[in-house]
């Protein structure tokens, strides 16, 4: 089960993806609030915050993602965007682009080696673009067989 902080760095990753939106954080935050005993100041301004206050929500989000471990947060990040990427196809690119983003910020990470696929599916991505080597299709279903493997 993950931890309140663990949940908001998948919370943060989705949103930074363009998977949630600013309302989508926000009720997540107000449905802690209600059910939470005493939450912290930082929950309840995200709860507080408009929906289309982009930095606000980032802030936030970033300060309750203190002290979590990125790596397994982003494995289960990837098995969320399975589903998401199966359902919305026209979206993998997209995603696989903002995954290696995270990626680069992951490389000195020891545990980073097992998502070094992404590597490889923006760039066939980007060939398939250019009609060189691969068909578009062939990298979104190798795509989702790396992502399947994350999903719970």
């Amino acid at each position: 089960m993950p931890t309140s902080a663990e949940d908001a760095q998948r919370v943060f990753l989705l949103f930074n993806y363009g998977v949630l939106f600013g309302a989508d954080v926000i009720k997540w935050a107000e449905e802690l609030v209600a059910n939470a005993d005493s939450p912290s100041n930082t929950l309840l301004e995200l709860a507080w915050t408009k929906p289309d206050n982009t930095a606000d929500i980032i802030s936030h989000l970033n300060a309750l993602t203190h002290g979590v471990d990125i790596c397994e947060a982003f494995k289960r990040v990837l098995g969320v965007l399975y589903g998401y990427v199966k359902t919305h196809p026209m979206d993998a690119e997209r995603i696989s682009q903002r995954l290696l983003g995270t990626l680069v910020t992951l490389r000195n990470e020891k545990n980073a080696r097992e998502f070094y696929f992404l590597y490889g599916i923006d760039d066939d991505f980007e060939h398939a673009n250019h009609g060189r080597y691969f068909e578009r299709a062939a990298v979104l279903e190798d795509f989702l067989g790396e992502l399947q493997k994350f999903a719970e």
